[in-house]
């Protein structure tokens, strides 16, 4: 009898390494795809749909494994079984830990991407855009933060030529400057 519980604790343990260790192995490698995918446009683009598939995937796996466990713990309460007090308040606490930094940094993130990048993107037409300052006969613009030059016909800079601005094509009617972009 006392060998039937050690085989079935022993397969049960075995199940719940491979589960997990798989699970891991998973999220380190869709790391390694959202890291390649951010530094890559274009493979971003391609395997979208398929990563965030993935990812759902593997958030679902996450929580089954949580709700398997967290049902294991009550059944081990309800049995009245020695440390399973101790066991629901440590796995509460652990979990409590894992979550709340969580939710401060998304809730962190989510305040800065609405609030500050979205007024980065409102431009006021009405003004040289970024503050900058034209010279020598509206030939050149200036960035203010990096005082580079800009060359309004081309968009080229001495600076560094392979960081040129674009350029649009522009017609003046009457008063009215009409940028075609």
């Amino acid at each position: 009898m006392l060998n039937k519980v050690r085989r079935a604790t022993s397969v049960s343990s075995i199940v719940v390494r491979l589960l997990v260790s798989t699970v891991a192995v998973t999220a380190v490698l869709l790391l390694v795809l959202l890291a390649a995918a951010s530094a890559n446009t274009e493979f971003f683009d391609r395997y979208y749909q398929w990563l965030y598939t993935a990812n759902i995937a593997v958030a679902l796996i996450f929580m089954g494994i949580v709700a398997v466990l967290v049902v294991v713990i009550i059944t081990r309460l309800r049995k009245g079984k020695f440390g399973t007090r101790l066991l629901a308040k440590l796995a509460f606490f652990f979990a409590l830990v894992g979550v709340v930094p969580g939710g401060i940094i998304y809730i962190v993130s989510y305040q800065f991407v609405s609030r500050s990048i979205e007024s980065w993107f409102d431009v006021n037409v009405e003004t040289v855009p970024g503050d900058a300052v034209m010279v020598r006969d509206l030939e050149f613009i200036y960035c203010p933060w990096h005082q580079w030059g800009f060359e309004l016909a081309t968009g080229t800079t001495t600076v560094k030529p392979e960081w040129s601005i674009r350029t649009y094509p522009v017609r003046i009617v009457g008063n009215d400057v009409l940028v075609m972009a």
